[in-house]
């Protein structure tokens, strides 16, 4: 290794290099500095940002719940009102059957209203039935009679019977509908 000896010149130079570098290297520190605080000021206006955002969010949230409560409560007002006029129209019909107990002709000894039984996974619900020595009226009460109503009373509701009510196998089922309004055109499904 071969030594070099530097005159002062030479020194003198160097040593101003390096206090110009050592000017820059302090001046870049400063830039860094300062970036590192403009991303600082950026990120607290980003967070300041996202929590606006976050309480927004849950303000919707709030809201989207309240909507949700009064949505169940009018549903479960709506649900009330449908089965206060189900009743009604129930009521109505069966204290009419109740006071004539004479129907077509065919006089019936006693009036059932929700007659219902559960055998196994079978299970019907008959709103009124009218039952003397030999015959069987079914009929189901609707406040507002639907054509679904009928394809309902009349595919499910009555094949369930005889195997619900074993009792009355030997009896002559009639059944009907009664309701007090009727959807469109049901009244054409209905004769015929």
């Amino acid at each position: 290794m071969e030594k070099h000896e530097y005159t002062i010149k030479e020194m003198k130079q160097m040593l101003a290099e390096l206090v110009v570098s050592q000017k820059e290297i302090k001046e870049m520190f400063k830039e860094t500095d300062k970036r590192f605080k403009e991303t600082d000021i950026k990120f607290q206006k980003t967070d300041e940002k996202f929590l606006k955002t976050d309480i927004k969010f849950q303000q919707l949230a709030q809201g989207f719940t309240r909507t949700e409560k009064s949505l169940n409560k009018v549903n479960l007002d709506l649900e009330g009102i449908g089965n206060s006029n189900g009743d009604v129209a129930e009521e109505f019909f069966y204290n009419g059957f109740d006071d004539l107990m004479e129907i077509a002709g065919v006089k019936y000894n006693y009036i059932e209203p929700n007659k219902s039984r559960k055998i196994g996974n079978l299970q019907g619900e008959y709103d009124i039935v009218l039952v003397n020595s030999n015959r069987i009226l079914i009929v189901e009460v609707k406040y507002k009679l639907k054509k679904k109503h009928i394809t309902n009373f009349y595919n499910e509701k009555l094949q369930k019977f005889k195997k619900l009510f074993p009792e009355f196998n030997n009896y002559c089922i009639h059944a009907g509908m009664a309701a007090l309004s009727f959807e469109k055109g049901t009244k054409e499904t209905v004769n015929n």
